[in-house]
C-alpha cells in the first residue's frame, strides 16, 4: 500500500470506517447488550469517529470504537490509519508528528504499542522452518553478539540485534 492509496481511504470518515472494519480493527456490526438486537450505524459529527452504534429497539447508543484498539484513545481513526502507515514505512516519529499534527510523545507511544502487538503475534504464532526432506542451515555467528570486538568482521546488516 502506498501513500496515495492511504489518502484515498482517508478522504472521508466513511472510507476510514469501512477500511478499519475490513481489517477487523473495528466491529462491522454490533449487538445491543441489554436487548440483544442488532444496532445500526448513525452519523454524528460530535463523535471522534464521526459515527456511533444505536439500537433500533431500545435506542441505546454504543461507541463506534467500543472493544477496539482505539476505544480509550483520543486519536481519530483517520489519524490512526496514517500513523500505522508511517510506522510501517519506518518514518521517524518527528516526521509523523509533523505530518499528522499530534505530539511526538503520542507518536512514540503508539509506535511502541504497534511494536508490542507485532512482538506478541510473533511469539504466539509458531514458526516452522523447513519440512519433510528440507534441510535448514543456520550460521551461529550471526545469531550471537560477540563479547568483545575481536575476530572476524561480521557486517552490520547480517548481525541479529
Amino acid at each position: 500500500m502506498n501513500l496515495f492509496q492511504i489518502q484515498d481511504i482517508c478522504k472521508d470518515k466513511v472510507g476510514v470506517i469501512d477500511y478499519l472494519q475490513g481489517q477487523k480493527i473495528l466491529h462491522a456490526d454490533m449487538q445491543c447488550v441489554p436487548c440483544q438486537h442488532t444496532c445500526t450505524l448513525v452519523k454524528d459529527s460530535a463523535k471522534l469517529s464521526g459515527y456511533f452504534w444505536r439500537c433500533s429497539r431500545c435506542r441505546k447508543k454504543h461507541s463506534m470504537l467500543k472493544d477496539s484498539f482505539l476505544e480509550h484513545s483520543k486519536l481519530s481513526p483517520t489519524k490512526f490509519v496514517y500513523l500505522v502507515f508511517f510506522w510501517a514505512t519506518k518514518i521517524l516519529p518527528q516526521t509523523t508528528s509533523h505530518y499528522i499534527n499530534i505530539s511526538k510523545q503520542t507518536v512514540v507511544e503508539y509506535y511502541g504499542f504497534l511494536r508490542d502487538i507485532c512482538a506478541w503475534k510473533l511469539l504466539t504464532t509458531p514458526i516452522r522452518l523447513g519440512g519433510p526432506g528440507k534441510e535448514i542451515q543456520v550460521d551461529e555467528l550471526l545469531m550471537v553478539k560477540r563479547k568483545c570486538p575481536r575476530g572476524g568482521y561480521v557486517p552490520k546488516d547480517d548481525q541479529m540485534t
